[in-house]
C-alpha cells in the first residue's frame, strides 16, 4: 500500500566534492564541474564535457527546494550516468564507483526521509559489481543500483553478467537501467538525436536482450526498471512476439512468450507526452510504471506529479501507484 508519498525514480546527484575526490584516486582519470550558465554546468571527465545539468544535481538545498514546488517528496538519488565509467580498468571502476556511493549515501543520511539512493557498480567485472552490490545495500543503506544499458559493447544476456543479475536477485535489489554511450551515435550526432532517439533505442535493445536471453525468465524475482518509458518496448513489444513466432531459433532460450518476461520491466513517466503515457499505463498496467523525470538534466520533467494527475481517464488508485506505491513496493520503503 502507498503512504501518498511522491516518490522520483529516475534523478542524478554528485557533488563537486566528489568529483575532486574521484580525480585524486586515479591519476588516469580526471573529473570537475564547469559553469555553463548562471543555472547549469556540465562535467568535464577528462577531455569530454557533459551536460548541461540545473544547479540542483550538485546543490542538495537547491534540489530540496525544487522538490518541494513540484510536490516530489523523495529523490532516489542515482549517480550520473556518465560516471558510470565501464571503459575504466576494473580496479579504478570499483575505486571510483565507491567514492560515488559513499557520497551519495552521506547525502541521504544528511536528508532523512527526502532521500533514497542507488548505487553504481563496476559492471565490467561482475564479480567486483556483486561485491559493491553488496555493500551498497548493505553498509550503505542503498536500494538498488543503477546499470547502463550495456557493458563495453556487452548486452545483459551476456553469461559473464549473469551472477551480478543472480545476486541482485538473491538480495531483492532494485536495478535501474540507464542508457551509456548508446548505440549508433555515429549516426545521431544532430539535432540532439544521441538523447532523443539514442536513448530510447539502447533501452530498447537492454531490455530485450534481457528477455530473449533469458535472463528474467530464469530470475522471476529480478526487480528491473527502464527509463525514458522503456523506450520502444511498450509500444513494439507485439512485434518482438511475432519474430519469435515467424523466425525459428529467435526465441530458442525460451519457455515461455516472450511477451511474458517482458512484463516483468517496470517503466518510467518520461515520455513527454499525454496519450501516450496512457497509453503505456493502460497497456503495461499502472502496477508497472514508476515516476521519473531525470532530474538535473535540462531534459527533464519539471512537474512530475501533475505530469501523472493529468492522466484524467486513469483510476486515483492507479495513479497514487504510480506517483509513489510501486516505488516504496520495490525499494521496500517503510511507511
Amino acid at each position: 500500500m502507498s503512504d501518498g508519498r511522491a516518490i522520483d525514480i529516475h534523478c542524478h546527484f554528485v557533488t563537486t566534492e566528489c568529483l575532486d575526490r574521484m580525480s585524486a584516486a586515479d591519476p588516469a582519470w580526471k573529473f570537475q564541474r564547469e559553469e555553463s550558465s548562471p543555472e547549469s554546468f556540465l562535467i568535464q571527465i577528462n577531455d569530454r564535457k557533459v551536460g548541461p545539468m540545473r544547479l540542483g544535481g550538485f546543490d542538495l538545498d537547491r534540489r530540496l527546494k525544487e522538490m518541494d514546488e513540484a510536490g516530489v517528496d523523495v529523490h532516489v538519488l542515482s549517480p550520473v550516468p556518465y560516471l558510470m565509467l565501464y571503459e575504466a580498468e576494473p580496479e579504478a571502476g570499483e575505486k571510483l564507483a565507491r567514492l560515488q556511493n559513499d557520497c551519495i549515501a552521506e547525502a541521504v543520511r544528511a536528508h532523512p526521509g527526502r532521500f533514497e539512493a542507488l548505487a553504481t557498480v563496476p559492471l565490467q567485472d561482475p564479480v567486483r559489481a556483486i561485491a559493491e552490490l553488496e555493500r551498497a545495500t548493505g553498509e550503505l543503506g542503498m536500494r538498488g543500483a543503477e546499470i547502463g544499458t550495456h557493458v563495453r559493447g556487452r548486452n545483459h544476456d551476456d553469461p559473464d553478467i549473469f551472477p551480478f543479475f543472480e545476486r541482485a536477485a538473491a538480495l531483492g535489489a532494485f536495478l535501474l537501467i540507464h542508457p551509456y554511450l548508446v548505440a549508433a551515435a555515429d549516426r545521431l550526432g544532430n539535432y540532439g538525436f544521441i538523447n532523443s532517439l539514442g536513448n530510447p533505442i539502447d533501452n530498447s535493445i537492454a531490455g530485450a536482450a534481457l528477455a530473449f536471453g533469458g535472463v528474467l525468465e530464469r530470475l522471476p524475482d529480478l526487480k528491473i526498471g527502464i527509463v525514458h518509458g522503456g523506450g520502444l518496448l511498450p509500444y513494439q513489444h507485439g512485434r518482438l512476439g511475432r519474430m519469435v513466432e515467424v523466425r525459428p531459433g529467435t526465441g530458442e532460450k525460451l519457455t515461455r512468450p516472450v511477451g511474458n518476461s517482458l512484463r516483468q520491466l517496470y517503466f518510467d513517466t518520461l515520455v513527454f507526452d499525454g496519450p501516450a503515457l496512457e497509453y503505456l499505463v493502460k497497456t503495461w498496467g499502472a502496477d508497472h510504471v514508476l515516476m521519473g523525470t531525470d532530474y538535473p538534466f535540462l531534459m527533464s520533467d519539471p512537474r512530475p506529479v501533475e505530469t501523472v494527475n493529468a492522466l484524467l481517464d486513469i483510476p486515483e488508485k492507479d495513479l497514487d501507484l504510480i506517483r509513489g506505491g510501486n516505488a516504496a513496493r520495490l525499494l521496500r520503503l517503510g511507511g
